[in-house]
C-alpha cells in the first residue's frame, strides 16, 4: 500500500511514489510537516494548513536538515502537523 503525504484538507492525497525527489528547502516555507520517507528519500508538506500548501521531497542531506530545523521549530512553537508525532527526534539522513 502506498505512503500517503501529509496534506491540508483542500488537496487530494498524493503518493510519495509520483514525487520527484530532487525539489530543494528554498521551495518551502514554514509551516513544514515532515511526510515521510521512502528510502534516501524524505518528503515534507510546506506552508502546511494554507491554501498554498504544496508536497516537496529531496534526496540531498543539506535539504533535508534544512527542513527538519523547520519541523523541529513547529514543534517548539506547539504548531500542529498531523506527522509531528511520527517526526524522528534527529533523522538518519543518508
Amino acid at each position: 500500500m502506498p505512503t500517503i503525504l501529509a496534506q491540508s484538507s483542500e488537496q487530494k492525497p498524493q503518493k510519495m511514489a509520483e514525487q520527484p525527489c530532487s525539489d530543494s528547502s528554498n521551495d518551502c516555507k514554514p509551516t513544514v510537516c515532515w511526510a515521510g520517507d521512502k528510502g534516501d528519500c524524505s518528503c515534507f508538506t510546506c506552508e502546511y494548513g494554507e491554501q498554498t500548501s504544496h508536497v516537496i521531497c529531496t534526496k540531498k542531506k543539506d535539504d533535508k536538515r534544512v527542513l527538519f530545523d523547520y519541523v523541529k521549530e513547529n514543534k517548539n512553537n506547539k504548531r500542529q502537523c498531523p506527522s509531528l508525532s511520527m517526526a524522528p527526534e534527529k533523522p538518519a539522513l543518508k
